[in-house]
Protein backbone atom coordinates (compact mmCIF):
# COMPACT_ATOMS: atom_id res chain seq x y z
CA UNK A 1 0.00 0.00 0.00
CA UNK A 2 2.56 2.28 0.75
CA UNK A 3 4.29 2.04 -2.70
CA UNK A 4 0.81 3.03 -4.50
CA UNK A 5 0.51 5.92 -1.97
CA UNK A 6 4.14 6.86 -3.24
CA UNK A 7 2.98 6.13 -6.48
CA UNK A 8 0.32 8.74 -6.29
CA UNK A 9 2.46 11.42 -4.65
CA UNK A 10 4.82 10.85 -7.73
CA UNK A 11 2.20 11.19 -10.52
CA UNK A 12 0.64 14.39 -8.71
CA UNK A 13 4.05 16.14 -7.86
CA UNK A 14 4.42 17.78 -11.23
CA UNK A 15 2.06 20.76 -9.76
CA UNK A 16 2.61 20.60 -6.14
CA UNK A 17 5.18 22.94 -6.02
CA UNK A 18 2.75 25.69 -7.63
CA UNK A 19 -0.51 25.29 -5.96
CA UNK A 20 0.36 26.89 -2.11
CA UNK A 21 1.25 29.94 -4.20
CA UNK A 22 -1.34 30.63 -6.78
CA UNK A 23 -4.84 31.91 -6.14
CA UNK A 24 -6.75 30.76 -8.53
CA UNK A 25 -6.00 27.03 -7.98
CA UNK A 26 -9.17 27.84 -5.93
CA UNK A 27 -12.27 26.25 -4.46
CA UNK A 28 -13.14 24.73 -7.51
CA UNK A 29 -9.85 22.80 -7.88
CA UNK A 30 -9.61 21.65 -4.52
CA UNK A 31 -13.49 20.29 -4.36
CA UNK A 32 -12.55 18.70 -7.83
CA UNK A 33 -9.83 17.14 -5.87
CA UNK A 34 -11.44 15.90 -3.08
CA UNK A 35 -14.24 14.43 -5.20
CA UNK A 36 -11.90 12.43 -7.68
CA UNK A 37 -9.88 10.98 -4.63
CA UNK A 38 -11.81 8.05 -4.39
CA UNK A 39 -11.30 7.50 -8.75
CA UNK A 40 -8.07 8.47 -8.25
CA UNK A 41 -6.95 5.73 -5.11
CA UNK A 42 -8.91 3.26 -7.20
CA UNK A 43 -7.01 4.09 -10.03
CA UNK A 44 -3.73 3.17 -8.40
CA UNK A 45 -5.32 -0.26 -6.82
CA UNK A 46 -6.51 -1.36 -10.30
CA UNK A 47 -3.65 -1.14 -12.41
CA UNK A 48 -1.51 -3.39 -9.97
CA UNK A 49 -3.49 -6.01 -11.68
CA UNK A 50 -5.69 -4.59 -14.47
CA UNK A 51 -4.93 -3.40 -18.06
CA UNK A 52 -3.74 0.56 -18.18
CA UNK A 53 -6.10 1.54 -20.97
CA UNK A 54 -8.86 0.08 -19.15
CA UNK A 55 -8.12 1.67 -15.92
CA UNK A 56 -7.96 5.28 -17.84
CA UNK A 57 -11.19 4.66 -19.53
CA UNK A 58 -12.60 4.99 -15.73
CA UNK A 59 -11.05 8.07 -15.29
CA UNK A 60 -11.62 10.11 -18.27
CA UNK A 61 -16.13 10.06 -17.92
CA UNK A 62 -15.23 11.84 -14.86
CA UNK A 63 -13.81 14.85 -16.37
CA UNK A 64 -16.88 16.59 -16.45
CA UNK A 65 -15.69 19.71 -15.72
CA UNK A 66 -12.59 22.33 -16.52
CA UNK A 67 -11.60 21.71 -12.49
CA UNK A 68 -11.86 17.98 -12.93
CA UNK A 69 -10.34 17.96 -16.79
CA UNK A 70 -7.44 19.78 -15.04
CA UNK A 71 -6.65 17.43 -12.17
CA UNK A 72 -7.38 14.13 -13.79
CA UNK A 73 -4.74 15.97 -16.52
CA UNK A 74 -2.13 16.41 -14.14
CA UNK A 75 -2.69 12.68 -12.80
CA UNK A 76 -2.44 11.07 -16.14
CA UNK A 77 0.85 13.59 -16.50
CA UNK A 78 3.66 11.18 -16.64
CA UNK A 79 1.05 8.03 -16.73
CA UNK A 80 -0.73 9.22 -20.85
CA UNK A 81 0.80 12.18 -22.28
CA UNK A 82 -2.11 12.27 -25.02
CA UNK A 83 -5.16 12.07 -22.73
CA UNK A 84 -3.46 14.46 -20.30
CA UNK A 85 -2.85 17.32 -22.77
CA UNK A 86 -6.10 16.83 -24.35
CA UNK A 87 -7.40 17.63 -21.10
CA UNK A 88 -5.03 20.39 -19.86
CA UNK A 89 -6.24 21.92 -23.43
CA UNK A 90 -9.72 21.78 -22.62
CA UNK A 91 -9.45 23.11 -19.06
CA UNK A 92 -7.39 26.06 -20.36
CA UNK A 93 -9.68 26.66 -23.08
CA UNK A 94 -12.62 26.65 -20.95
CA UNK A 95 -11.15 29.46 -18.55
CA UNK A 96 -7.81 31.14 -19.81
CA UNK A 97 -7.77 33.67 -16.83
CA UNK A 98 -6.82 30.60 -14.38
CA UNK A 99 -3.05 30.59 -14.15
CA UNK A 100 -2.67 26.92 -12.72
CA UNK A 101 -4.68 25.78 -16.19
CA UNK A 102 -2.32 28.16 -18.44
CA UNK A 103 0.99 26.82 -16.20
CA UNK A 104 -0.15 22.98 -16.97
CA UNK A 105 -1.05 23.84 -20.56
CA UNK A 106 2.01 26.16 -21.33
CA UNK A 107 4.12 22.82 -19.82
CA UNK A 108 2.08 20.16 -22.01
CA UNK A 109 2.88 22.45 -25.65
CA UNK A 110 7.02 22.34 -24.11
CA UNK A 111 6.58 18.36 -24.13
CA UNK A 112 5.07 18.40 -27.63
CA UNK A 113 7.83 20.54 -29.19
CA UNK A 114 4.95 23.57 -29.49
CA UNK A 115 7.58 26.11 -28.24
CA UNK A 116 6.61 29.20 -29.83
CA UNK A 117 2.97 28.52 -28.46
CA UNK A 118 4.16 27.73 -24.93
CA UNK A 119 6.46 30.69 -24.90
CA UNK A 120 3.54 33.28 -24.50
CA UNK A 121 2.07 31.37 -21.80
CA UNK A 122 5.05 30.96 -19.85
CA UNK A 123 5.99 34.86 -20.32
CA UNK A 124 2.43 35.72 -18.73
CA UNK A 125 2.83 32.92 -15.99
CA UNK A 126 6.50 35.01 -15.26
CA UNK A 127 4.95 38.02 -14.71
CA UNK A 128 2.58 36.82 -11.93
CA UNK A 129 5.80 34.92 -10.01
CA UNK A 130 8.94 37.11 -11.15
CA UNK A 131 11.10 35.35 -8.67
CA UNK A 132 10.35 31.57 -9.36
CA UNK A 133 13.62 30.46 -11.66
CA UNK A 134 12.10 27.32 -13.19
CA UNK A 135 10.05 29.88 -15.42
CA UNK A 136 13.06 30.85 -16.29
CA UNK A 137 14.73 27.48 -17.02
CA UNK A 138 11.26 26.77 -19.05
CA UNK A 139 11.66 30.08 -20.95
CA UNK A 140 15.53 29.41 -22.16
CA UNK A 141 14.19 26.17 -23.38
CA UNK A 142 11.54 27.56 -25.55
CA UNK A 143 13.72 30.35 -26.38
CA UNK A 144 16.63 27.97 -27.81
CA UNK A 145 14.34 26.74 -29.69
CA UNK A 146 12.59 29.24 -31.62
CA UNK A 147 15.64 31.20 -32.96
CA UNK A 148 16.14 33.24 -29.91
CA UNK A 149 19.47 32.04 -28.66
CA UNK A 150 19.84 35.60 -27.22
CA UNK A 151 16.63 35.40 -25.29
CA UNK A 152 17.57 31.59 -24.37
CA UNK A 153 21.14 33.02 -22.78
CA UNK A 154 19.58 35.70 -20.84
CA UNK A 155 16.49 33.43 -19.15
CA UNK A 156 19.22 30.52 -18.13
CA UNK A 157 21.25 33.55 -16.06
CA UNK A 158 18.47 34.64 -14.73
CA UNK A 159 17.42 31.07 -13.57
CA UNK A 160 21.00 31.47 -12.34
CA UNK A 161 23.19 27.77 -12.44
CA UNK A 162 25.80 29.01 -11.29
CA UNK A 163 24.25 29.33 -7.74
CA UNK A 164 24.60 25.99 -6.36
CA UNK A 165 21.16 26.61 -3.95
CA UNK A 166 19.46 26.57 -7.40
CA UNK A 167 20.84 23.53 -8.58
CA UNK A 168 18.16 21.05 -7.63
CA UNK A 169 15.55 23.47 -8.42
CA UNK A 170 16.78 24.24 -12.23
CA UNK A 171 17.41 19.77 -12.57
CA UNK A 172 13.48 18.93 -11.30
CA UNK A 173 12.20 21.88 -13.35
CA UNK A 174 13.41 20.19 -16.41
CA UNK A 175 12.58 17.09 -15.38
CA UNK A 176 8.80 18.12 -14.84
CA UNK A 177 8.90 18.92 -18.82
CA UNK A 178 10.65 16.24 -19.95
CA UNK A 179 10.72 13.11 -17.24
CA UNK A 180 9.59 9.51 -17.36
CA UNK A 181 6.15 9.16 -19.07
CA UNK A 182 6.42 5.80 -19.94
CA UNK A 183 6.85 3.40 -17.41
CA UNK A 184 2.75 2.38 -16.54
CA UNK A 185 2.71 1.78 -20.24
CA UNK A 186 5.68 -0.14 -20.48
CA UNK A 187 4.96 -2.21 -17.49
CA UNK A 188 1.25 -2.64 -19.30
CA UNK A 189 3.00 -3.92 -22.58
CA UNK A 190 5.13 -6.18 -20.81
CA UNK A 191 2.60 -8.23 -18.73
CA UNK A 192 0.61 -8.49 -21.50
CA UNK A 193 3.94 -10.14 -23.43
CA UNK A 194 4.09 -12.38 -20.02
CA UNK A 195 0.27 -13.28 -20.43
CA UNK A 196 0.80 -14.49 -23.63
CA UNK A 197 3.18 -16.73 -22.92
CA UNK A 198 6.77 -14.43 -23.85
CA UNK A 199 8.57 -15.65 -20.81
CA UNK A 200 11.52 -13.67 -21.67
CA UNK A 201 9.36 -10.63 -20.98
CA UNK A 202 8.99 -10.96 -17.27
CA UNK A 203 12.64 -10.15 -16.37
CA UNK A 204 12.71 -6.23 -18.07
CA UNK A 205 9.26 -6.18 -16.25
CA UNK A 206 10.72 -7.42 -12.59
CA UNK A 207 13.07 -4.96 -13.16
CA UNK A 208 11.40 -1.88 -14.18
CA UNK A 209 8.92 -2.61 -10.88
CA UNK A 210 12.62 -2.84 -9.11
CA UNK A 211 13.95 -0.12 -10.35
CA UNK A 212 10.72 2.61 -10.54
CA UNK A 213 11.95 5.72 -11.42
CA UNK A 214 10.21 8.37 -9.27
CA UNK A 215 12.53 10.96 -10.62
CA UNK A 216 15.94 11.10 -13.22
CA UNK A 217 18.02 10.38 -9.85
CA UNK A 218 15.64 7.89 -7.71
CA UNK A 219 14.27 4.57 -7.84
CA UNK A 220 12.43 2.38 -5.83
CA UNK A 221 10.90 -1.16 -5.52
CA UNK A 222 7.42 -0.91 -6.22
CA UNK A 223 6.44 -3.89 -3.92
CA UNK A 224 2.60 -3.93 -5.29
CA UNK A 225 3.14 -4.34 -8.53
CA UNK A 226 6.43 -6.79 -7.79
CA UNK A 227 4.06 -9.53 -6.00
CA UNK A 228 1.69 -9.21 -8.95
CA UNK A 229 3.80 -9.74 -11.59
CA UNK A 230 5.62 -12.59 -9.93
CA UNK A 231 2.21 -13.96 -9.43
CA UNK A 232 1.83 -13.39 -13.31
CA UNK A 233 4.79 -15.11 -14.34
CA UNK A 234 4.50 -18.13 -12.08
CA UNK A 235 0.64 -18.31 -13.54
CA UNK A 236 1.65 -18.40 -16.82
CA UNK A 237 4.20 -20.93 -16.26
CA UNK A 238 7.74 -19.23 -16.47
CA UNK A 239 9.97 -22.03 -15.66
CA UNK A 240 11.15 -22.28 -12.15
CA UNK A 241 14.70 -21.62 -12.13
CA UNK A 242 13.61 -17.90 -13.70
CA UNK A 243 11.34 -17.25 -11.23
CA UNK A 244 13.82 -18.40 -8.66
CA UNK A 245 16.35 -15.55 -10.30
CA UNK A 246 13.60 -12.82 -10.24
CA UNK A 247 12.14 -13.37 -6.96
CA UNK A 248 15.73 -13.10 -5.53
CA UNK A 249 16.08 -9.84 -7.23
CA UNK A 250 13.23 -8.58 -6.19
CA UNK A 251 13.48 -9.80 -2.54
CA UNK A 252 16.90 -8.44 -2.45
CA UNK A 253 15.54 -4.87 -3.95
CA UNK A 254 12.74 -4.82 -1.36
CA UNK A 255 15.26 -4.42 1.41
CA UNK A 256 15.76 -1.47 3.66
CA UNK A 257 19.47 -2.17 2.93
CA UNK A 258 21.81 -4.63 1.42
CA UNK A 259 24.43 -5.07 3.25
CA UNK A 260 27.97 -7.26 2.45
CA UNK A 261 26.52 -10.58 4.28
CA UNK A 262 23.10 -10.23 2.80
CA UNK A 263 23.68 -9.71 -0.43
CA UNK A 264 26.76 -12.86 0.05
CA UNK A 265 24.43 -15.20 1.35
CA UNK A 266 21.69 -14.72 -1.37
CA UNK A 267 24.12 -15.02 -4.17
CA UNK A 268 25.20 -18.29 -3.15
CA UNK A 269 22.13 -19.67 -1.97
CA UNK A 270 20.41 -18.79 -5.35
CA UNK A 271 23.69 -19.47 -7.03
CA UNK A 272 24.42 -16.56 -8.66
CA UNK A 273 27.29 -15.36 -10.14
CA UNK A 274 29.88 -15.85 -7.07
CA UNK A 275 32.33 -19.41 -7.53
CA UNK A 276 31.70 -19.20 -11.41
CA UNK A 277 27.63 -19.23 -10.64
CA UNK A 278 26.06 -17.95 -14.09
CA UNK A 279 25.12 -14.49 -14.36
CA UNK A 280 21.67 -13.68 -14.87
CA UNK A 281 20.30 -14.49 -18.53
CA UNK A 282 19.24 -9.97 -18.63
CA UNK A 283 21.89 -7.81 -18.67
CA UNK A 284 20.26 -4.87 -17.29
CA UNK A 285 19.61 -7.21 -14.23
CA UNK A 286 22.91 -8.46 -14.10
CA UNK A 287 24.66 -5.52 -14.07
CA UNK A 288 22.72 -4.47 -10.97
CA UNK A 289 23.75 -7.36 -9.27
CA UNK A 290 27.36 -7.00 -10.52
CA UNK A 291 27.11 -3.32 -9.46
CA UNK A 292 25.77 -3.82 -6.14
CA UNK A 293 29.02 -6.86 -5.98
CA UNK A 294 31.62 -4.56 -6.54
CA UNK A 295 30.34 -2.24 -4.32
CA UNK A 296 30.12 -4.48 -1.33
CA UNK A 297 33.84 -5.48 -2.49
CA UNK A 298 32.18 -9.23 -2.59
CA UNK A 299 33.88 -9.63 -5.97
CA UNK A 300 37.06 -7.66 -7.02
CA UNK A 301 36.35 -6.09 -10.57
CA UNK A 302 39.69 -6.49 -11.84
CA UNK A 303 39.48 -10.09 -11.53
CA UNK A 304 35.50 -10.73 -12.34
CA UNK A 305 37.02 -9.08 -16.12
CA UNK A 306 40.00 -10.99 -16.63
CA UNK A 307 37.80 -14.16 -15.82
CA UNK A 308 34.57 -13.41 -16.89
CA UNK A 309 34.99 -10.26 -19.58
CA UNK A 310 34.70 -12.72 -22.77
CA UNK A 311 31.48 -14.12 -21.36
CA UNK A 312 30.07 -11.25 -20.61
CA UNK A 313 30.58 -10.69 -24.78
CA UNK A 314 29.09 -14.19 -25.45
CA UNK A 315 26.16 -13.42 -23.06
CA UNK A 316 25.66 -10.31 -25.42
CA UNK A 317 25.29 -12.35 -28.24
CA UNK A 318 23.50 -14.76 -27.21
CA UNK A 319 20.78 -12.97 -25.72
CA UNK A 320 21.07 -9.73 -28.37
CA UNK A 321 21.23 -7.84 -25.08
CA UNK A 322 23.37 -4.60 -25.16
CA UNK A 323 23.31 -4.54 -21.35
CA UNK A 324 26.16 -6.97 -21.04
CA UNK A 325 28.51 -5.09 -23.97
CA UNK A 326 27.79 -1.98 -21.61
CA UNK A 327 29.25 -4.38 -18.33
CA UNK A 328 32.19 -5.26 -20.11
CA UNK A 329 32.82 -1.93 -21.59
CA UNK A 330 32.26 0.13 -18.08
CA UNK A 331 34.86 -2.62 -16.85
CA UNK A 332 36.89 -2.24 -19.10
CA UNK A 333 37.24 1.34 -18.98
CA UNK A 334 37.64 1.44 -14.94
CA UNK A 335 40.63 -1.11 -15.65
CA UNK A 336 42.08 -0.03 -18.91
CA UNK A 337 41.04 3.86 -19.21
CA UNK A 338 39.01 3.25 -22.35
CA UNK A 339 37.02 1.00 -24.07
CA UNK A 340 38.69 -0.87 -27.28
CA UNK A 341 37.45 1.05 -30.28
CA UNK A 342 36.13 -2.55 -31.68
CA UNK A 343 33.69 -3.01 -29.05
CA UNK A 344 32.60 0.33 -29.32
CA UNK A 345 32.05 0.19 -32.74
CA UNK A 346 30.05 -3.28 -32.14
CA UNK A 347 27.89 -1.52 -29.61
CA UNK A 348 26.98 1.03 -31.82
CA UNK A 349 26.75 -0.82 -35.30
CA UNK A 350 25.23 -4.07 -34.16
CA UNK A 351 22.96 -2.88 -31.37
CA UNK A 352 22.74 0.71 -32.01
CA UNK A 353 23.84 1.89 -28.51
CA UNK A 354 24.59 5.99 -28.63
CA UNK A 355 26.79 5.74 -25.45
CA UNK A 356 28.98 3.56 -27.29
CA UNK A 357 28.64 5.05 -30.70
CA UNK A 358 30.56 8.36 -28.95
CA UNK A 359 33.09 5.95 -26.54
CA UNK A 360 33.96 4.80 -30.58
CA UNK A 361 34.46 8.56 -32.13
CA UNK A 362 36.07 9.76 -28.76
CA UNK A 363 38.69 6.92 -28.83
CA UNK A 364 39.26 6.01 -32.39
CA UNK A 365 42.19 6.23 -34.37
CA UNK A 366 43.02 8.50 -36.67
CA UNK A 367 41.03 10.89 -34.61
CA UNK A 368 37.89 11.88 -35.46
CA UNK A 369 37.67 15.00 -37.59
CA UNK A 370 34.96 17.74 -38.26
CA UNK A 371 34.36 15.95 -41.65
CA UNK A 372 34.86 12.70 -40.38
CA UNK A 373 31.95 10.74 -42.21
CA UNK A 374 31.61 8.32 -39.51
CA UNK A 375 31.04 11.25 -37.10
CA UNK A 376 27.65 12.32 -39.55
CA UNK A 377 26.89 8.77 -39.79
CA UNK A 378 26.25 8.49 -36.05
CA UNK A 379 24.19 12.23 -35.97
CA UNK A 380 22.46 10.35 -38.50
CA UNK A 381 21.75 7.02 -36.15
CA UNK A 382 20.84 9.12 -32.77
CA UNK A 383 19.51 13.07 -33.83
CA UNK A 384 18.85 13.67 -30.01
CA UNK A 385 22.50 13.08 -28.85
CA UNK A 386 23.74 16.22 -27.42
CA UNK A 387 27.24 14.77 -26.97
CA UNK A 388 27.57 14.05 -30.12
CA UNK A 389 26.32 17.57 -31.68
CA UNK A 390 28.94 18.86 -28.98
CA UNK A 391 31.68 16.88 -30.45
CA UNK A 392 30.53 18.31 -33.94
CA UNK A 393 30.64 21.86 -32.13
CA UNK A 394 33.99 20.96 -30.38
CA UNK A 395 35.56 20.18 -33.77
CA UNK A 396 34.36 23.08 -35.67
CA UNK A 397 35.89 25.25 -32.89
CA UNK A 398 39.18 23.64 -33.78
CA UNK A 399 38.98 23.63 -37.02
CA UNK A 400 37.24 27.10 -37.82
CA UNK A 401 34.41 25.98 -38.90
CA UNK A 402 31.43 28.53 -39.25
CA UNK A 403 28.74 26.65 -37.76
CA UNK A 404 29.70 25.98 -34.39
CA UNK A 405 26.91 28.62 -32.88
CA UNK A 406 24.40 26.44 -34.72
CA UNK A 407 26.04 23.63 -33.63
CA UNK A 408 25.86 24.55 -30.04
CA UNK A 409 22.51 25.00 -30.26
CA UNK A 410 21.57 22.26 -31.46
CA UNK A 411 23.60 20.53 -28.45
CA UNK A 412 21.42 22.59 -25.97
CA UNK A 413 18.05 21.82 -27.76
CA UNK A 414 18.92 18.43 -26.90
CA UNK A 415 20.54 18.50 -24.18
CA UNK A 416 17.49 20.06 -22.21
CA UNK A 417 15.44 17.39 -23.36
CA UNK A 418 16.96 14.54 -21.20
CA UNK A 419 20.55 15.63 -19.29
CA UNK A 420 22.22 12.67 -20.72
CA UNK A 421 25.59 14.92 -21.00
CA UNK A 422 26.21 14.30 -17.31
CA UNK A 423 26.67 11.45 -15.95
CA UNK A 424 24.65 11.86 -13.15
CA UNK A 425 21.91 13.99 -15.27
CA UNK A 426 22.53 16.99 -13.74
CA UNK A 427 22.03 20.44 -15.58
CA UNK A 428 25.78 21.06 -14.67
CA UNK A 429 26.73 20.09 -18.75
CA UNK A 430 24.33 22.24 -19.99
CA UNK A 431 25.11 25.02 -18.48
CA UNK A 432 28.69 24.82 -19.68
CA UNK A 433 26.88 24.55 -23.19
CA UNK A 434 25.47 27.92 -22.43
CA UNK A 435 28.55 29.26 -21.43
CA UNK A 436 30.18 28.58 -24.30
CA UNK A 437 27.76 29.66 -26.67
CA UNK A 438 27.23 33.38 -25.12
CA UNK A 439 30.78 33.56 -25.37
CA UNK A 440 30.22 33.39 -29.34
CA UNK A 441 27.57 36.44 -29.09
Amino acid sequence: MKNLVLLMVTLMATVAGYTQSIPSYGEKTDRANRVLQPALQRFQTDVVTHDLDSCIQQLLPLADDPAKKFVIGNFLFNIDADHSYRLHEEAWQSDSSQYNYLLEYARELQRRGRYSEAAPLLEKFATYAPNDNRLQVWLADCYINTGQPEKAIAAWKKADYNDHRNHNTIDQAIWAVYGQASQLRQRNNWRKEVSAGKSASAYPLIFLDSNWETDWWNTIAMDSFLMADLQLAQEKGLPARDLQVLQFYADLKQLSEITYSKLMDMLSINQLILNNHPLPPNGKLAGSLLDATFSLTIADPDEFFALRGDELLRLAKKHKDVAYLNIYSKLQTAIKGKVAPEIALTGWKEYHDEGLAVSYLNGKAPKTTYDDPELDQALKAFPDAALLYFMKASLANIEKKPDQQELLIKTIQREFRSLRSDPHRYATRLNQYFDYLSQLQ
